[in-house]
């Protein structure tokens, strides 16, 4: 507990409060006799900015905190969870906004899809086996164009999970597996997971109305903060996001049947200017592609 013994000399007219409700309180200086500060008792911090560094001990600053341990940066403020119904149960807390992991993993989406069956989906096996597929059409209301990252990641650990599919494993949660193992994250959170394409979007784009899979080409002003902030930390702590033509894999099966060899895609989003955004491509890919975990808190 810290006590101010004497009032400032500027205060001669009074001590004046200004609260947060917009109401004021003025005490005369006079009647004052000491002011204390309760740790204890203290206001919670104000909420998070995108651009903030994200602790492992699940708190955040915009100014690094050097004595602790950064783990992710914020790029969405606003509850994560307004499409995801199951992160609303399983994580009532997690409601400040989304956080991007330092440290990505280049990796194909199911390098080994054509051993699995190109004539079949990882969507396949879970409708068989009683789960929601993950695959997405174009749609407006299409997973793709929703934050649900948190629950389709469960879908795809699910299929990864069974024992009649380790031989041809979801490559992208494989490497979700070993980053979650290397960079632990706060209970407080939600782990780490792959978002969607609508969650990817907002790390390099930001806030994009309408359809993502018709926004065409636009300015990735998120990533370029990003990147601002992740400058501040050691280099060796830390990836940069290339800005040349590299691509992060979504939780997001393609799911656009009338195109033609839709069976061997997933969405996957572009963070560049120069071309569309978002794409599907082919699960064996694993050039210039890969995963960036994200998180709610």
């Amino acid at each position: 507990m810290l006590i101010l013994t004497s009032l400032c000399t500027w205060a001669q007219s009074g001590l004046i409060i200004s609260l947060k409700n917009g109401q004021t309180m003025k005490f005369e200086s006079s009647s004052v006799e000491s002011i204390t500060f309760d740790p204890e008792t203290s206001p919670m911090p104000e909420g998070p900015s995108i651009g903030d560094f994200y602790y492992s001990d699940g708190t955040w600053s915009t100014e690094l905190d050097k004595s602790k341990t950064p783990i992710a940066v914020v790029f969405y403020v606003g509850n994560p969870s307004v499409d995801d119904e199951k992160m609303r149960t399983e994580h009532p807390e997690c409601t400040h906004g989304l956080a991007i992991a330092l440290n990505e993993k280049t990796v194909s989406w199911h390098e080994k899809y054509e051993t699995y069956g190109t004539d079949k989906t990882v969507s396949d096996w879970l409708t068989a086996n009683g789960y929601p597929a993950v695959k997405s059409t174009k749609d407006d209301n299409a997973p793709v164009n929703k934050c649900v990252g948190y629950t389709y990641t469960q879908y795809l650990n699910a299929f990864n999970e069974a024992p009649d599919n380790t031989q041809w494993p979801v490559t992208a949660m494989t490497a979700l597996a070993s980053y979650r193992s290397a960079v632990p994250t706060p209970a407080t959170s939600s782990g780490w997971y792959i978002g969607s394409g609508r969650e990817m979007v907002l790390a390099c784009f930001g806030d994009i109305e309408g359809n993502i899979t018709t926004m065409g080409r636009q300015d990735p002003k998120v990533r370029d903060l990003l990147n601002g902030r992740f400058e501040l930390l050691q280099p060796s702590d830390v990836t940069l996001f290339d800005t040349t033509g590299y691509s992060y894999w979504t939780c997001n099966e393609y799911g656009v049947e009338t195109e033609g060899m839709w069976i061997d895609r997933a969405w996957n989003v572009y963070f560049m200017l120069d071309r569309v955004a978002v794409s599907g491509s082919f699960k064996s890919w694993g050039e210039y592609v890969g995963i960036r975990p994200i998180l709610a808190f």
